[in-house]
């Protein structure tokens, strides 16, 4: 069985047999059509302690929803990444402590301050001040190229780094070339001149970087560098960054794949095209959430996150 279909089933027998869905009985529409998978309502997708502040922060910093509104697919990568982020975002020891894990030389972390309401030490959906990739659009979660979520953390050296992470859970790709027709000509147009003159992307394979999921991983590459390269017209000052890439070690229709055109596995083959390898990693969501799964404050949290996504 495929990780996707294990994952219907888990939330299938939740919604049996578990009030971790505020008692929604499921069967929603999704897409025009029901499915048992499906929440009656969206709301009942977050975890319940937070669910009206993450409605709050996305209507008050401006941001998108993916496909215009909170959806009630629970297999949602989205929903995941703040049912897991957002519960912390405001303890700083904590998301200290989940950073090291990955990263030991980051000593501090600081309030991210482009959060127009309640600023905290997370972001969602994070954008660019200025328009550095051609995108002609700065809407938050829409349109753009926009950060699943960023910390700010300050190196031993003094450094600050832009801790960047792209959230996946259920995603799996085809082999669609985002390169081809008139929309691939416009992103040719908007991206190729920046991977030329990248840091960290080689230049030898420029295919590879228009097939999924290597163009989200390209287009966050450059954002990440053109941050700190046009950090003086950025609120956001970073002089470096890291690459976080959060996916279910049980993925393995994602993680195990032979991409064209590589015919490498997603790691390999991301790994093929950057220079620099320490700036990025891959994490398990329950690896990155060890070193505070035993906080008694997040009890609760991480028993969520256990029952549904663990």
């Amino acid at each position: 069985m495929s990780y996707k279909n294990s994952q219907y089933e888990r939330v299938k027998k939740l919604i049996e047999n578990s009030k971790i869905f505020n008692n929604d009985s499921g069967n929603g529409k999704f897409r025009n059509k029901h499915y048992e998978f499906v929440l009656s309502n969206s709301k009942n997708n977050l975890f319940g302690p937070v669910h009206d502040n993450i409605l709050d922060y996305f209507k008050n910093n401006d941001i998108a929803w993916w496909n215009g509104e909170l959806t009630n697919h629970t297999l949602s990568s989205q929903v995941a990444c703040l049912n897991h982020l957002f519960p912390i975002r405001e303890n700083k020891n904590s998301v200290l402590s989940m950073v090291r894990n990955f990263y030991p030389d980051i000593v501090d972390i600081l309030l991210i301050p482009t959060d127009k309401y309640k600023p905290a030490y997370i972001q969602f959906e994070a954008v660019s001040n200025v328009d550095h990739l051609n995108e002609k659009n700065l809407i938050r979660g829409r349109n753009c190229t926009s950060i699943d979520a960023l910390i700010y953390g300050k190196h031993k050296d003094g450094k600050k780094i832009l801790i960047v992470i792209e959230w996946k859970y259920v995603e799996l790709y085809g082999n669609e070339d985002k390169a081809s027709g008139e929309r691939g000509t416009t992103r040719k147009k908007r991206y190729n001149e920046l991977i030329n003159n990248s840091q960290q992307l080689k230049t030898e394979d420029y295919n590879t970087f228009y097939y999924e999921p290597f163009y989200q991983l390209m287009r966050q590459t450059l954002w990440s560098e053109q941050m700190i390269a046009q950090s003086k017209d950025e609120i956001i000052k970073g002089d470096d960054y890291i690459h976080i890439h959060v996916i279910p070690r049980e993925n393995k229709e994602l993680l195990e794949k032979r991409y064209a055109p590589s015919g490498k596995n997603m790691e390999d083959t991301w790994r093929f095209l950057i220079k620099d390898q320490s700036k990025y990693k891959i994490i398990t969501p329950k690896d990155l959430f060890e070193p505070i799964s035993y906080i008694e404050e997040h009890g609760n949290l991480m028993n969520y996150l256990q029952k549904r996504y663990w």
